[in-house]
């Protein structure tokens, strides 16, 4: 359980920061 919790913690992780990555490019930040 705490495995699956932790993959689940990460792979959440991964998504924002995809998500602050892209609103960086779209604010033209590099």
């Amino acid at each position: 359980a705490a495995e699956a919790q932790f993959n689940f913690r990460r792979r959440t992780g991964e998504l924002n920061l995809a998500k602050f990555t892209k609103n960086r490019s779209k604010l033209g930040l590099s």
